[in-house]
């Protein structure tokens, strides 16, 4: 190397400082900005995993849920005496056999216990559940009314309401 090329290359001790502060105080802030970016990445990755795992459990009791209407909807249509005893029991035989099929588990559980299900019906119309209206009471009705609140009588009163629980 020449004289000139080693004068030029050595620099006074003042002159590269400021070059050297420079890219120092960069780096201070670059390196700043990495953890802050890898603090934020941190965060997101467990919000996710949160989230996932609470998607995961919303996911199950929804499975739940469907299950238990599903199980509900075949008891009632099988007819059972005590509904939540017959729900109870078809869960129990769900969870402790491979079977999965909710109507073959109804259907097993009606051969199995017999007096939970109510009888099916051989034929012919069913029994209403309330009392037909019939003319001939309504105008024993109307009159026990009117009798009733014009003499004000307990005694009439109480035939009155007799007879209004018999015909509603």
């Amino acid at each position: 190397m020449t004289d000139k090329e080693l004068k030029i290359q050595e620099l006074p001790d003042g002159a590269g400082s400021q070059d050297r502060l420079a890219p120092a105080a960069e780096a201070i802030r670059y390196q700043k900005r990495a953890q802050m970016a890898e603090k934020e990445l941190a965060d997101i990755k467990a919000q996710r995993d949160r989230l996932q795992s609470e998607n995961q459990t919303l996911t199950d009791q929804i499975g739940r849920i469907r299950q238990d209407q599903q199980i509900r909807a075949q008891l009632l249509a099988a007819g059972p005496t005590d509904l939540e005893t017959a729900e109870l029991l078809v869960r129990d035989r769900l969870a402790n056999s491979t079977e999965r099929d909710v109507s073959k588990v109804i259907e097993r559980l009606r051969r199995d216990k017999g007096w939970l299900f109510a009888p099916r019906p051989m034929g012919g119309p069913l029994r209403t559940a309330g009392l037909r209206f019939e003319a001939d009471r309504s105008t024993a009705l109307q009159e026990a009314a009117r009798k009733a609140a014009r003499s004000g009588q307990p005694a009439d009163v109480q035939e009155y309401l007799r007879l209004r629980r018999q015909v509603v």
